[in-house]
């Protein structure tokens, strides 16, 4: 997603700002995202442009007219927050079990029963 993202926004000529390192890259974060081979509705990206005179409704159509087949940006807004600020997200989870159905069905009620499923989220530090 990262690649197609840089990708997309280069051809859409939008005036993205690079960072000022000895290898520059455009600024492109993405905030909670996904694993691999993991499909999403909709995920929120973070680009920082060198300039901010150009409505946002210019910038959609740019990016959209350069999307691939199938993927659109639905909403641009300006930033609330840092990506570390985000205290929750919400999961649809589709299982499609290769086995005994029923048993996976008791072993996922099992693990959903309780009022909150907690996960860790590991990161690189």
């Amino acid at each position: 997603m990262n690649r197609l993202m840089t990708r997309v926004v280069k051809r859409a000529d939008i005036p993205i700002w690079y960072t000022e390192g000895f290898n520059p890259h455009p600024y492109i974060t993405f905030l909670l995202p996904l694993s691999l081979f993991v499909q999403s509705e909709c995920e929120i990206m973070d680009i920082k442009l060198t300039d901010d005179n150009i409505p946002y409704e210019t910038v959609a159509q740019k990016l959209n007219e350069a999307m691939p087949d199938g993927m659109k940006v639905v909403k641009i807004a300006d930033v609330w927050g840092k990506a570390t600020e985000i205290e929750f997200s919400q999961y649809t989870i589709m299982i499609s079990p290769e086995g005994d159905v029923e048993e996976a069905f008791i072993k996922v009620s099992e693990c959903l029963s309780g009022d909150e499923l907690m996960i860790v989220k590991k990161a690189k530090q």
